[in-house]
């Protein structure tokens, strides 16, 4: 049953893989794994790193999720520097789908668990699940921003918003 906080939570993580799964859009591997200027990332690495983050805040709410794998690859601190044994941009947008299949979780989040402490340091000053969910929120949609841009460096038409 979702409660008022969870209904606003999963309409903004289903509305934001809309927006990724739009942003990879006609998005091939090869160019997927292009650094189309020295100081930014592939979009790869860009795509991974937000599926990552989705798998982690699983894991911490739900205890299930995490993958070491995409962890080392694009986890924080990892290289932008695309692995060539790593997964495909194909593979990495059928993970998400598995991942974002999963989000009703967040219906059965409790508001005495939203309100509680969480285990997560973030770099906002709530530092309860609900800030966690909040700062992950806030985090992929930047990152779905730059997935827009690269985009768009790469020549492709722009992306096309539209309700979950």
């Amino acid at each position: 049953m979702e409660n008022n906080c969870t209904k606003q939570i999963k309409a903004q993580f289903l509305f934001q893989t809309n927006l990724y799964k739009n942003a990879l859009l006609h998005i091939s591997d090869e160019e997927s794994n292009m650094q189309v200027q020295s100081n930014l990332n592939p979009m790869k690495w860009v795509a991974g790193h937000i599926l990552n983050t989705r798998l982690v805040m699983m894991q911490a709410l739900t205890g299930q999720g995490a993958d070491a794998t995409y962890s080392k690859l694009f986890g924080r601190g990892s290289s932008n520097t695309i692995d060539p044994n790593g997964p495909t941009i194909t593979e990495i947008l059928e993970k998400w789908e598995e991942v974002s299949g999963n989000i009703n979780f967040i219906d059965n989040l409790t508001n005495a668990f939203l309100f509680s402490k969480t285990n997560f340091q973030t770099p906002i000053p709530d530092n309860t699940n609900l800030g966690f969910i909040a700062f992950i929120a806030s985090h992929e949609a930047m990152h779905i921003g730059q997935l827009s841009i690269l985009r768009k460096l790469l020549n492709k038409e722009a992306m096309i918003l539209k309700k979950p």
